[in-house]
């Protein structure tokens, strides 16, 4: 069994009160300068992670009307996440926060 590690992109997002609810653009070789691509699919990436590992919780089906709309309106394709409980308390929790940081 392999141990989990977050990486400082995922510690921002878990310990930022502001990504409880989140969407993020997904990354499109078509559309994105390379090193924007790269950057945008190493961070779709390790959001997958925290999917994996049960602390984000993917919702973009929850909310499909909105990502249609924000789909109409850009011409992007868009992917929405959930901090789960577990993620809220680790992360979001004051005591928590002040041990991680």
């Amino acid at each position: 069994m392999t141990m989990f590690e977050i990486t400082p992109y995922q510690l921002e997002t878990l310990s930022s009160p502001i990504n409880e609810t989140f969407v993020i653009v997904v990354p499109d070789r078509k559309q994105d300068p390379e090193d924007r691509y790269t950057r945008w699919l190493k961070n779709s990436e390790e959001i997958l992670e925290l999917v994996h590992e049960g602390f984000i919780k993917d919702i973009t089906d929850q909310c499909s009307d909105f990502i249609a709309q924000m789909k109409e309106s850009s011409g992007r394709e868009f992917r929405a996440y959930e901090m789960t409980k577990l993620a809220k308390d680790m992360f979001l929790n004051p005591k928590a926060n002040a041990l991680i940081h």
